[in-house]
């Protein structure tokens, strides 16, 4: 048996010894390397040229990419109707669905950490049908930090700016009550401009696939409305962290609830029905009932979702009526 001594070195410590003054330093020289970085998956193999490249992962690699090649990586995210949407807005722009530069466009942040997507590439009457933003956040950690879906046939509702131009932030840093009472009674939720495609449910197992075939193990987000969060925990994601919070709106908007009292239409957007729904309860959240309810008007919520398995974190247990 090998003879230890004991107690070991600390390695770190080999990393703080004074080189010997009588022996230079030896030099490292950092030369060109040319490396394959493969995905996971069916996802292509991506050339990587540079200098002494050490773990270049996930979805640092699309940066690699050039534009051609990084639209055709990402287009699996979005479904057919989607590209069938936009050709009937206009057969002649967006024909050819992804293949079509103007109909489909992917960019990535200098540092390559955050992917963004955009369908159609420029804004269709002010907006578009598909938006998604991807961030990497280390640990095997996706964030999907901003993913919209609009029919852009349908009706706008300018609550993204106040009636004097101003921009709310959809609704978070200002409001434009007439147009939210206009959105509110189009049957849309706080903070939606236009209706929605009703493509989640498509496009999320999509994200996950490609998530995968970057090495991901979990997608984490934050809900922006109470509605979304009630979407996402239908959709097999668990909280990280508000879960608590969203148990306790759940109650007090029950019969005998505290919440459900302070719906007493005293606005719009505190009629007493408004308990029943998602939805309901979203716009009186964005209406301040919480601030009157406990002085918290927050939700602070963050949600995560382990690709390929569905959680059972569901908060809502009223009928699920939108």
């Amino acid at each position: 048996m090998r003879k230890v001594n004991w107690p070991a070195p600390n390695p770190l410590s080999l990393l703080r010894r004074t080189p010997n003054a009588k022996t230079p330093p030896r030099k490292f020289e950092a030369k060109p390397v040319s490396h394959t970085l493969r995905f996971r998956g069916p996802a292509q193999s991506l050339p990587c040229r540079g200098q002494a490249i050490l773990c270049v992962m996930a979805i640092t690699r699309l940066k690699l990419l050039d534009p051609t090649a990084l639209r055709a990586t990402c287009a699996p995210v979005v479904p057919e109707r989607l590209w069938q949407h936009l050709a009937a807005l206009d057969p002649e722009q967006y024909a050819g669905g992804s293949a079509n530069p103007q109909a489909w466009r992917v960019t990535t942040t200098e540092e390559g950490h955050e992917v963004h997507m955009r369908a159609p590439a420029k804004r269709y009457d002010h907006d578009f049908a598909l938006s998604v933003d991807l961030q990497d956040q280390g640990a095997g950690q996706l964030e999907l930090s901003f993913i919209v879906v609009n029919d852009l046939k349908s009706t706008r509702y300018t609550i993204d700016h106040t009636p004097d131009g101003q921009v709310t932030l959809l609704g978070t840093a200002g409001r434009n009550i007439d147009e939210e009472l206009r959105a509110l009674r189009a049957g849309l939720g706080p903070c939606q401009v236009r209706k929605g495609l009703g493509l989640f449910s498509e496009i999320m197992p999509r994200l996950e696939a490609l998530a995968s075939s970057m090495g991901y193990i979990n997608i984490i987000l934050e809900p922006l409305t109470y509605h979304n969060a009630v979407m996402y925990e239908s959709h097999g994601f668990a909280y990280l962290m508000g879960r608590k919070r969203m148990v306790e709106i759940d109650r007090e908007f029950r019969v005998g609830g505290r919440l459900r009292m302070l719906l007493d239409g005293s606005s719009p957007f505190r009629e007493p029905v408004m308990a029943d729904s998602p939805r309901g309860r979203s716009w009186a959240i964005h209406d301040g009932i919480l601030e009157d309810f406990d002085g918290n008007g927050h939700l602070e919520l963050k949600m995560v979702k382990a690709i390929g398995k569905m959680a059972d974190h569901k908060t809502y247990t009223a009928p699920l009526f939108w």
